[in-house]
């Protein structure tokens, strides 16, 4: 287990739908206090620290990843954390991460791009239009996020493009606004 500061906002989780007060894990910056941070405090940074190594985020919306888990139906998803002017601005669930934790998952679903095995896998997120691709083959290996279609499957486009996965705003998290304590993610 590795260190991470923490806050709590109220999310509307985008699995399950239902809003709750989250606790989120902050993975970035100085976490060897593993510090409670409100929002619209100062966030830990190292001063002489790339922010490869946990030094400030650059950036004009620096934008940093969380982890949570619903307290009411237990499952886990990313969170989108901005931090403006060194202070935790915001924070909501992330459209564009899939969680860790898969719901479903279908062998042999399609053929890989990469190799054209069928020895591949998806695994479905509910709540989600993406789900995650992988390929078991030994030569291949391919991870991929992809959106799903209509049925469920692979967007074959998404999965033979090299720029996707990309920001997109997090649509099925519900939109560009993000959530504050006070405020939910609607």
């Amino acid at each position: 287990m590795g260190t991470f500061n923490s806050t709590r906002v109220d999310l509307r989780c985008p699995r399950c739908g239902e809003v709750s007060e989250c606790s989120i894990e902050m993975k970035f910056g100085d976490t060897s206090e593993m510090t409670f941070i409100e929002i619209g405090s100062p966030y830990p940074f190292p001063s002489s620290a790339s922010p490869r190594k946990g030094g400030r985020l650059v950036g004009e919306n620096p934008l940093a990843m969380g982890y949570a888990e619903c307290e009411r139906c237990g499952k886990d998803f990313h969170c989108d954390v901005w931090i403006e002017d060194d202070r935790l601005s915001a924070v909501r669930p992330s459209g564009d991460e899939p969680p860790l934790c898969f719901d479903e998952e279908i062998e042999d679903v399609v053929e890989c791009p990469n190799c054209g095995s069928s020895n591949t896998r998806l695994q479905k997120f509910e709540g989600y239009s993406i789900g995650r691709f992988l390929c078991d083959e030994r030569s291949c290996y391919l991870h991929k996020i992809v959106f799903l279609n209509e049925s469920g499957l692979p967007d074959m486009a998404s999965l033979r493009d090299s720029t996707f996965p990309f920001k997109n705003g997090g649509e099925q998290a519900g939109g560009d606004q993000p959530a504050t304590r006070g405020g939910v993610d609607e």
